[in-house]
């Protein structure tokens, strides 16, 4: 264990504190920081996409058509490779491999957060849409005596 240092610390001053000259220097020096965070990271997710977009190996080519026989030359890429192994993970029973391939169709629920209250769509069917509306509505307008 290294030795506590903690006394040696002062508190920064408020940014409001420093001079007009060098708070727009700090700031230029954030933003300068920022801006090369950003470019790494555009960088990364750009080399991910095209890495996503190559052809696959003989090997893979080989595992993909054991999966998927009819899939076209063009479609064998190595996002198709990963959507195959996600599928398999989910057969398996790999509950985030099922959610993300569900969230890849577009049919996971969407989660909504409001305040500390997690709601979630659902999907029904119209009538029982309709169901739900009248029960709402008859619930609004009881005035709470039973009869």
């Amino acid at each position: 264990m290294g030795a506590d240092n903690s006394h040696n610390f002062k508190p920064m001053p408020h940014f409001g504190a420093y001079p007009p000259e060098k708070r727009r220097e700090m700031a230029r020096n954030g933003a300068i920081k920022t801006n090369q965070k950003i470019a790494a990271k555009k960088m990364v997710k750009e080399l991910a996409m095209a890495l996503m977009e190559q052809p696959l190996t003989e090997k893979e080519l080989a595992a993909l058509r054991m999966l998927f026989p009819k899939v076209s030359e063009e479609d064998c890429i190595n996002k198709t490779m990963l959507i195959a192994s996600l599928k398999q993970q989910a057969i398996k029973g790999n509950v985030k491999a099922i959610e993300l391939l569900l969230a890849i169709m577009g049919e996971l629920p969407a989660k909504e957060i409001t305040g500390n209250v997690v709601t979630q769509k659902v999907f029904i069917s119209a009538e029982q849409k309709q169901n739900t509306i009248s029960h709402i509505e008859k619930v609004i307008a009881d005035d709470g005596h039973n009869e």
